[in-house]
């Protein structure tokens, strides 16, 4: 996946603002978990604006991490609802949703 933000295995990442396009979407959650807050800025995926990916796991996974986006109400994005098509999930979901911080 080429995304212009992502984590993985549990972390969080707290975005300020700034501008940020990715060839796929412009913010991802790998399916090992974690969380990205988006307090402010411009979003723009070639695919999808926002993913959040969550599988059931596997050998080697080990606890089940949950995906989460959180957005504010002064983000913009390439489409009007981020949130459309943008949650990827099989098993346990991952969410999109959004949050005033």
């Amino acid at each position: 996946m080429s995304s212009a933000l992502a984590v993985s295995y549990g972390s969080t990442m707290n975005v300020e603002g700034g501008t940020y396009n990715g060839a796929e979407a412009a913010a991802y959650v790998f399916s090992s978990g974690g969380t990205i807050n988006l307090k402010s800025g411009e979003f723009k995926g070639g695919t999808k604006d926002l993913i959040a990916s969550r599988t059931t796991g596997g050998e080697g996974m080990g606890t089940a991490v949950e995906s989460h986006i959180y957005y504010s109400s002064s983000c913009t994005f390439t489409s009007s609802e981020p949130t459309t098509g943008g949650t990827i999930a099989s098993g346990y979901a991952g969410s999109i949703e959004q949050k005033e911080f």
